[in-house]
């Protein structure tokens, strides 16, 4: 019996984005159980970069990007998204966050393993 990385994370079945709009900061904020805040793997291939949207700076740096996409929920008014790239720079995490109807100022925020 193998169980699938996809079921330890509990991730939505798509790969593609569409969960989430292929927009990096759609969530959904009036609903808890939104199909836009679930946990969801990705691959952008650098060919498809202008269907995305919001796409943290840095995470397309080669023809092929995977990662998975988080939204970690306080409340309606506090809400962070976290993507982990796993390919090409396996830990590099970036970071987003909406607090009360507005997005950080700075845009993405980046921590790159050492």
């Amino acid at each position: 019996y193998h169980n699938s990385a996809l079921t330890k994370v509990n991730a939505v079945d798509t790969k593609d984005g569409s969960s989430f709009n292929r927009d990096f900061q759609t969530i959904g904020l009036t609903d808890i159980d939104s199909e836009y805040s679930k946990t969801a793997y990705f691959l952008i291939n650098k060919s498809d970069e202008s269907q995305w949207k919001n796409i943290p700076p840095g995470l397309l740096t080669t023809s092929v990007s995977v990662g998975l996409r988080e939204v970690l929920r306080y409340s309606s008014t506090v809400t962070m998204v976290r993507v982990t790239e796993i390919y090409p720079k396996p830990g590099t995490m970036y970071f987003r966050s909406y607090n009360n109807g507005e997005w950080n100022d700075g845009g993405w925020k980046t921590i790159t393993p050492q």
